[in-house]
């Protein structure tokens, strides 16, 4: 199966005040559109102490990676897929691709 779609990117930097640190932080955000392949995929449901149960998908998604994607790879974050944004739980360097490994539905 083909993935093309977002991948969103998150990282914090310190906010500057006239040219000096001010020991205030922002998080950023980015989003980059991708495109590779979904190399499996299992969903199901989480139980849970709440009405409904969460939806949990177990899947992989590999895709070559730009220089930006290479030298912020750590701070990927989600995945917008089937309309959803879900959780990336893990990330393999394979160069020059990177596999993300995809959870449940982002809440951040």
């Amino acid at each position: 199966m083909k993935f093309s779609g977002m991948v969103g990117f998150s990282w914090t930097e310190e906010r500057l005040i006239d040219g000096e640190a001010s020991g205030i932080f922002d998080t950023h955000t980015e989003e980059r559109h991708y495109k590779g392949d979904v190399l499996n995929m299992s969903y199901g449901f989480q139980k849970n102490n709440q009405v409904n149960d969460d939806a949990k998908v177990s899947k992989r998604i590999s895709f070559v990676a730009d220089p930006f994607a290479f030298s912020h790879f750590p701070g990927i974050t989600y995945v917008v897929w089937m309309g959803f944004k879900w959780e990336v739980t893990n990330v393999e360097v394979n160069y020059p691709r990177l596999i993300l490994s995809v959870g449940g539905i982002y809440n951040g």
